[in-house]
């Protein structure tokens, strides 16, 4: 399947959406290395570490990625990663209250979703986790067709999916939306819960997703015991929708790396800088105040891409709005073949050495600009790079 909804294809988004797959813990740990904020890193290594039976190691992994998702406004994700890390290891009552505080003490609650969990007491967020049901999707698998009963709320925890809604808008035609979704988004025509419904859609996976689902009879007990949930559900239900069908759910604030292909030139070294050197340009995957994952494509280099680990390198970027060329060190933690559109892609991950300070304020700009900025850096990227 060709078809694409976002731009991004970075390496952490591949891994998120299945077409990149990692089974190697050392590979982990170098992603790890690069971006140590990375919440989604730390949830999919904590699920390889529970594959292994690691799993003192693995609940710290999704302690982790949990915090980092409270930290990013990523309530849904949030809860995901701290239902896998209770599954093994039962909290303490402190442990649950102060993860309840965490979601409701959180400024940015921006999205119909995030409020709906931080509008929840303790009980009534516990309840809830406990009923949820963690589903996974692989790609080109149907998960709701049109005429199917509402039975099930799902909740889009990643991946990409495509919904096509049939509306009959006379009696001689139909209308036809489609809308794609993503992370945050909801699906499951249940409410108000006194109606039989039956799916006006078919939802279609696109890449690999990541759902939970409560089904409708639990979510009514649910709601009898605390009539407060419903109140939530139908505020969720009766959010605003714009010409396009689309709820404002997936707003959340932007990750501490930033997504946009940069161009850049990269200086490798054999050993130390006082050696042989091979000079490449590259475009990033992925760059943060950390580290960066950078596509050298396939000429560039005749080794293997994992060769390139341990090498000293040299990144040469110009970022928009910073009249000095940047120049920083690292080492190569990781590289990877990557295929895309039927090409294989050499893609490196860069761990930076310390940077003056400069650096880290420019770097930390470009990564945490407003989402109108970077916008405008994706409307620039597409009118003068990729023509």
């Amino acid at each position: 399947m060709n078809e694409t909804y976002e731009k991004q294809d970075s390496v952490i988004d591949r891994i998120v959406d299945g077409s990149l797959e990692i089974s190697s813990l050392k590979e982990y740990e170098n992603l790890l290395a690069i971006f140590p904020d990375e919440p989604n890193l730390y949830r999919y290594y904590g699920d390889l570490l529970a594959s292994r039976k690691d799993m003192d190691h693995a609940s710290t992994a999704y302690n982790k990625a949990s915090g980092l998702f409270v930290n990013n406004g990523m309530t849904l994700q949030a809860i995901v990663a701290k239902i896998l890390e209770w599954s093994l290891n039962k909290p303490s009552h402190t442990e649950g209250k102060k993860f309840h505080s965490s979601l409701r003490d959180d400024q940015f609650q921006e999205t119909p979703l995030q409020s709906f969990f931080a509008g929840m007491s303790y009980p009534e967020l516990i309840t809830i986790m406990l009923r949820m049901v963690r589903v996974r999707v692989p790609a080109e698998k149907s998960i709701i067709k049109k005429g199917d009963p509402g039975i099930e709320l799902f909740f889009v925890v990643s991946g990409k999916l495509k919904e096509i809604t049939y509306e009959m808008e006379n009696q001689d035609s139909d209308s036809t939306f489609v809308n794609h979704l993503i992370a945050n988004d909801i699906l499951g025509e249940i409410y108000p819960f006194e109606k039989e419904i039956k799916s006006s859609s078919d939802v279609l996976a696109l890449t690999q997703v990541e759902l939970v689902k409560i089904t409708k009879p639990v979510l009514k007990a649910v709601c009898h015991k605390y009539p407060k949930i419903e109140f939530l559900i139908g505020s969720l239900f009766n959010s605003p929708i714009d010409k396009s069908r689309k709820r404002s759910w997936r707003k959340v604030r932007k990750s501490r790396r930033h997504e946009l292909p940069t161009q850049v030139k990269l200086v490798i070294f054999e050993n130390s800088p006082q050696n042989d050197k091979l000079e490449i340009g590259g475009l990033t995957k992925d760059l943060s105040v950390g580290g960066a994952c950078i596509d050298i494509g396939v000429k560039t280099w005749a080794g293997a891409a994992e060769d390139l680990a341990g090498k000293s390198v040299k990144l040469i970027i110009n970022l928009p709005n910073y009249e000095k060329e940047l120049n920083i060190l690292g080492n190569i933690k990781w590289g990877r073949t990557v295929k895309q559109d039927q090409i294989e892609n050499i893609i490196i991950g860069i761990q930076f050495k310390d940077m003056p300070n400069h650096q880290i304020e420019a770097l930390n700009l470009y990564c945490n600009g407003s989402e109108a900025e970077q916008n405008l850096l994706w409307s620039l990227w597409d009118s003068l790079v990729k023509k």
